[in-house]
């Protein structure tokens, strides 16, 4: 019997134990004290799963220090190392890289993950490492195992190239790989705020976006989409693990719609009676597709609301209309389907009345949750390029995220202190209404969702209640 190559996925220690979801195309930190799988190390475990030997070493799910990290590594011998790395915290991380690569040099090292978007970033790590990880599901495990072996630089489909986010279509393209070894990411410490059940597993139906927002990082990447059968098979596998929920990590789900809508009929045809949740574009709306979505079983969409005063956002290549967006909300509630909002604090074409306009339009709308985000510099994003030209960012992102741990960026003229203090207020406003808290309380469907929803709302407010003020 043929030895399989070891590969080891890691996702390094965060600073004061932050959990942050390190992904190539969405990079972020829970609001609350859920933790998201990383959706590029559950696409590549499919990828590579039939050639290599495949471990996980999860060090914010598992609370491992640097050297914990290290240690686990030097047990699991492993032939091939992918690390994950993020522009938010990168200075964090890029040291993290740095030990592993002296600690371990038994293996080579690529790595993934928004920071490489960014041509400084990538600078830095390239003496490190073999090769940058871009898209997952396009790797070939046969070339990807003869290119750990060879003494070349040379990039092969899946590794990052020079022109990789310059020279691209945001026309769907097909694209197709094995069902993922989701039993490698059964763990309890990943948790989804939006789940009905405690364990739950993420699914991809697309990779990229097909919009171009230019404050998102989203906008730096072609668009794929995987064929119906294949996720409707995913969604089995995960079934026969025991597993009741989903989370459909797509950055804008039901495109293409004719893809999409086969997929949600053949889960409703097979009766698999799963729990599901996604990320969903208002421009999609459609009563007839929302209907199909609620019988296959979603039951939370999130949408990208930003802010009330829309002309800021068409500024940005995001078109919405204010009408689409209630007709939207209105329908997921005659059906079922809770919402929540996506609101950006920081536009430097906000003031401080804007701000607090957009949080009373977030309460007007009725939604189920809102999701307050300090406005941060995306790798590729417009922000980011603004943000360096007035020389706010040198060189790496200097911890700009968007609850304001490491920081917060001031374009316009709102102070740090100010923007900090306005989105706390926004979350306590919002969530700490008697009504409010009411009417979530009668939505509850289980014990399970009572303590899931619970832990998440001491988390969020212990996150508020705890920043600098």
């Amino acid at each position: 019997m043929t030895v399989k190559p070891k590969i080891t996925f890691v996702n390094p220690p965060t600073p004061q134990g932050r959990k942050f979801t390190r992904n190539i195309g969405c990079a972020s930190e829970s609001k609350g004290g859920y933790l998201l799988l990383c959706i590029d190390f559950v696409i590549l475990s499919g990828v590579l799963r039939n050639h290599f030997d495949i471990s996980f070493v999860d060090c914010v799910g598992e609370q491992l220090s640097q050297q914990d990290a290290i240690n686990q590594i030097n047990q699991i011998k492993p032939d091939i190392i992918i690390c994950a790395l993020i522009d938010a915290i990168f200075e964090n991380d890029f040291q993290f890289l740095s030990h592993l690569a002296t600690s371990y040099q038994k293996a080579k090292i690529y790595v993934l993950g928004d920071a490489f978007i960014e041509e400084d970033n990538v600078k830095l790590v390239s003496p490190l490492v073999k090769g940058i990880i871009t898209t997952p599901f396009l790797l070939n495990p046969e070339d990807f195992l003869q290119h750990s072996l060879q003494n070349t630089s040379e990039a092969i489909t899946g590794l990052r190239k020079q022109d990789e986010y310059q020279n691209f279509t945001k026309s769907p393209q097909q694209a197709q790989f094995p069902t993922p070894q989701y039993e490698l990411f059964l763990n309890d410490f990943y948790q989804w705020p939006f789940a009905r059940h405690p364990s739950y597993l993420t699914v991809s139906t697309t990779w990229g976006c097909p919009f171009s927002c230019s404050y998102c990082t989203a906008s730096s990447f072609p668009f794929h989409y995987r064929e119906a059968s294949k996720v409707v098979e995913d969604f089995s596998y995960i079934k026969s693990l025991g597993v009741k929920e989903v989370y459909i990590t797509d950055l804008s789900f039901g495109y293409p719609k004719e893809n999409t809508v086969d997929f949600l009929k053949q889960l409703i045809e097979k009766k698999l009676n799963m729990s599901w949740s996604t990320y969903f574009h208002p421009s999609r709306f459609e009563p007839e597709f929302m209907d199909l979505m609620k019988q296959a079983g979603c039951h939370t969409i999130t949408i990208g609301v930003e802010t009330k005063d829309l002309s800021i956002l068409k500024k940005y290549g995001r078109h919405l209309n204010d009408d689409t967006i209630k007709n939207l909300i209105s329908y997921c509630k005659k059906i079922g389907i809770e919402v929540c909002g996506d609101f950006i604090i920081g536009f430097k074409e906000q003031n401080q009345n804007e701000i607090e306009e957009s949080v009373k339009y977030a309460k007007e709308l009725k939604l189920d949750y809102a999701s307050f985000n300090l406005l941060s510099p995306l790798p590729g994003s417009t922000i980011r390029k603004e943000a360096q030209q007035r020389g706010l960012i040198k060189q790496v992102n200097q911890g700009f995220d968007s609850l304001g741990q490491g920081g917060i960026l001031v374009l316009g003229d709102i102070s740090e202190d100010n923007l900090r203090q306005l989105r706390n207020r926004a979350v306590k406003s919002f969530y700490l209404r008697p009504h409010f808290l009411f009417k979530k309380v009668m939505k509850i469907k289980s014990f399970d969702h009572f303590m899931l929803q619970f832990k998440e709302f001491i988390s969020l407010f212990t996150k508020v209640f705890q920043s600098k003020k």
